[in-house]
């Protein structure tokens, strides 16, 4: 994995330079701005960089570019594809769970001093298939018919884990159960989900 995102750094600053050299040089305030893309991470195959955009409106988006295209001088062959943008917030931690599929999240981080977590969802790297997998509403509560959930979004006591890298589309995620005294973490349990279905089985114990 650390070599995978040497690897984004690497080709993202190919990819800067080969803009910069068909433009004029930068300003002086542009080394003291927000940057313009920044977290740049391959996909298993190495064929696409996601990455973090910045949009006119200043909010972080989510963007793909195809590697094969660096080798090329044209701007227009450079320009990602947006597969998440929001008018409100920011998109936040993005993985790849397989080559064609990613996880993010988002926050509302326009107040550095007052950053608010947000929901998860998994979505094709052509923007496509777009699925809610996670809510930090606190006052969200599954509905359950049954034995059966009714809705299957997870609540705001599960986090990603880590992708599996399998060729699945599956994630693993992490419960965590709460003291009611202090709220500090007591125990957290593992399980595999579906990001397209949203399926959740039961892996391991984590503590």
């Amino acid at each position: 994995m650390i070599v995978k995102h040497f690897f984004g750094t690497v080709l993202l600053a190919a990819m800067t330079l080969a803009v910069a050299a068909e433009s004029e040089p930068p300003k002086v305030e542009a080394f003291f701005s927000n940057p313009q893309l920044d977290h740049p991470i391959l996909s298993p195959s190495g064929k696409h960089l996601a990455m973090r955009v910045r949009g006119e409106n200043g909010r972080m988006a989510l963007g793909v570019f195809e590697t094969d295209n660096f080798q090329k001088k044209s701007a227009a062959a450079l320009q990602p594809v947006i597969v998440a943008a929001y008018t409100n917030i920011d998109v936040d931690h993005v993985r790849w769970i397989n080559d064609n599929r990613l996880y993010f999240d988002f926050e509302d981080s326009k107040d550095e001093s007052n950053k608010i977590p947000g929901s998860a969802f998994a979505v094709n790297r052509d923007g496509s298939q777009r699925t809610q997998l996670m809510t930090k509403e606190y006052q969200y509560v599954q509905e359950a018919i049954g034995s059966h959930i009714k809705q299957r979004v997870l609540p705001w006591d599960y986090s990603y884990y880590t992708s599996l890298h399998d060729g699945s589309d599956d994630i693993i995620v992490k419960k965590n159960t709460y003291s009611k005294i202090d709220y500090t973490i007591t125990s957290s349990r593992l399980y595999r989900l579906n990001t397209k279905t949203r399926l959740l089985t039961h892996l391991i114990e984590a503590g």
